[in-house]
């Protein structure tokens, strides 16, 4: 009798308790309703297949990541971020293919990319005959530091990138860090037939010329986007220099050091670029040894901002991000501030 009373007066209350529960989400939602959400779409310009893919995946996966973050913080404030991605192969008249879909049919609002500099200078006259907002955080030509348009970047110019290292140079008691600071008598250099890569490896040689060290140069060669082997480059030890500079942004970088080494090159290499990649040391292992590299973000950079994106992107992707990945995620956020900036001002 006492438990069958019990279990009425706990069925009562376990009722009471899911109707004030029903009450309070209900008047919660009727006090704070979540506003209408508004898509905001951008375009994302990377080459996904080619010689130039490790980086263009890199820059997609940190889109991404910016996009889901950005999206997951304004849940329930009435706007939301859409990402159309397209693969343009480091292709300039693809990419101005692309770029006119994302204009004309996707209706972006802005566009984040392309990789390379070329592709690039291919949509300047759309970019900026449309209005459209784009921010590269890997094309480097000086092109677009020279012009006053729609065009932005979140990474350094070739004149400024090369500003950078001689700066720390002179902080080394004025040693030329691609000779002297590596006890290197002579250079080679090979560079990829493009505007970046014409553009890297002149950098070098006004800074060789500047510095008195023309002499130290044995070759500057160039190579086409794709080429797979280098071996024809490597034919006599005895040319091989104390240093060779690469300016390669694709899987090139790693065929050129293979090939070198494997031709008996011992020296040591600086590279640009395609030697950022996570996978670089990984799928070369003992041949990666004596290979330098700059770069404008790497993971032992520590800021809140890039502890945040490290710690987000290895447990997303598990994997360790490169500057590609790094560069892009703030894009989206550069494009995000402004976004709030001009919705604030739209509500005055």
């Amino acid at each position: 009798m006492r438990m069958a009373r019990l279990k009425k007066i706990f069925l009562f209350l376990v009722i009471v308790a899911l109707a004030l529960l029903v009450f309070f989400v209900y008047h919660k939602q009727e006090k704070e309703p979540d506003l209408p959400v508004e898509t905001i779409r951008i375009g994302l310009i990377a080459p996904l297949s080619g010689s130039n893919m490790r980086g263009g995946i890199s820059m997609k996966n940190g889109v991404e990541l910016a996009v889901e973050n950005i999206n997951k913080n304004q849940r329930g404030q009435g706007i939301a971020l859409e990402l159309v991605a397209y693969d343009d192969e480091s292709n300039p008249q693809k990419t101005l293919k692309l770029a006119k879909e994302l204009i004309f049919l996707d209706n972006v609002e802005a566009i984040i990319g392309p990789f390379s500099s070329d592709s690039l200078l291919a949509t300047m006259y759309l970019i900026n005959s449309c209005g459209m907002p784009m921010i590269t955080p890997t094309a480097m030509t000086d092109a677009v530091s020279d012009a006053d348009d729609y065009i932005f970047r979140n990474i350094l110019s070739t004149r400024s990138a090369r500003e950078k290292m001689n700066a720390y140079t002179d902080q080394r008691a004025g040693e030329y860090t691609l000779l002297e600071g590596f006890n290197a008598r002579t250079i080679g250099i090979l560079w990829q037939n493009d505007t970046w890569g014409y553009d890297m490896q002149k950098a070098v040689l006004d800074d060789l010329k500047d510095g008195g060290k023309k002499d130290a140069l044995l070759y500057s060669r160039s190579f086409p986007m794709g080429k797979e082997d280098f071996s024809d480059f490597f034919t006599s030890q005895e040319k091989f220099p104390d240093i060779i500079y690469v300016a390669a942004t694709g899987a090139e970088a790693k065929a050129i050091v293979r090939d070198a080494r494997n031709a008996g090159f011992k020296g040591v290499f600086f590279g640009e670029s395609g030697f950022n990649y996570a996978d670089f040391d990984s799928e070369l292992g003992a041949l990666a040894d004596g290979c330098f590299f700059s770069t404008q973000w790497h993971p032992s950079f520590s800021s809140p901002f890039s502890d945040v994106f490290l710690k987000t992107y290895l447990n997303t992707y598990n994997e360790m991000p490169d500057m590609y990945a790094a560069n892009s995620y703030e894009s989206v956020y550069f494009l995000w501030e402004g976004i709030e900036k001009a919705r604030a001002n739209i509500w005055k």
